[in-house]
């Protein structure tokens, strides 16, 4: 059976192999054509400030097969890109060929949607590359309006404020987190 849950620091090993597992394409498309060998996403997995990011992972088959990370701007930035203003953030997912077109995309995107609006987000972004049709055609199924720029496409939706759906939505995230599901894959039990 498959679960969805909020990452904890924690994992950042089940992070890594999340990602380690996509196609060397894969990864430079959702790395935004950087090539990442596996030292790399190991390092980028270690280095990942969980004060300002906020992942939602998808586990099936005892291992984590999709992934939606959340970063927020730190207060200090003073990056130009509209996504690293106060009041933005910019989510990037991944999920591994296998359990693609099944939905799982869509669900931890608006996993990130509602976690976004409880921290006060106004304006959510998503980076991508033009050749990644994919991520183009999710993002206008959840509502992204897309423009290109600088040989990258750009989505962009502005978003209401919290209510009590969204705070449901994250607290049963942080249910399963806290129940001890975020730190370790749990696999199914024998019967």
């Amino acid at each position: 059976m498959a679960e969805t849950r909020k990452l904890l620091p924690t994992v950042g090993p089940l992070l890594a192999d999340h990602l380690i597992r996509l196609s060397p394409d894969d990864r430079r498309l959702r790395f935004g054509g950087l090539f990442m060998p596996d030292d790399v996403l190991r390092r980028y997995a270690e280095a990942i400030d969980w004060a300002h990011a906020w992942q939602v992972g998808w586990f099936e088959a005892g291992a984590m097969r999709g992934l939606v990370q959340l970063s927020l701007p730190r207060r200090d930035s003073e990056a130009k890109a509209p996504w690293m203003k106060q009041g933005t953030a910019e989510f990037g997912v991944s999920v591994e060929p296998p359990w693609r077109r099944r939905g799982v995309a869509t669900k931890l995107i608006r996993h990130a949607v509602a976690v976004a609006r409880n921290r006060e987000v106004r304006d959510l972004y998503m980076v991508c590359q033009p050749e990644n049709e994919p991520m183009r055609r999710l993002a206008r199924k959840v509502g992204l309006g897309l423009t290109y720029a600088a040989g990258e496409v750009v989505g962009h939706v502005a978003l209401a404020s919290p209510d009590s759906e969204t705070a449901e939505a994250e607290r049963a995230l942080e249910a399963a987190a806290a129940n001890g599901r975020g730190a370790v894959a749990w696999p199914r039990a024998a019967s």
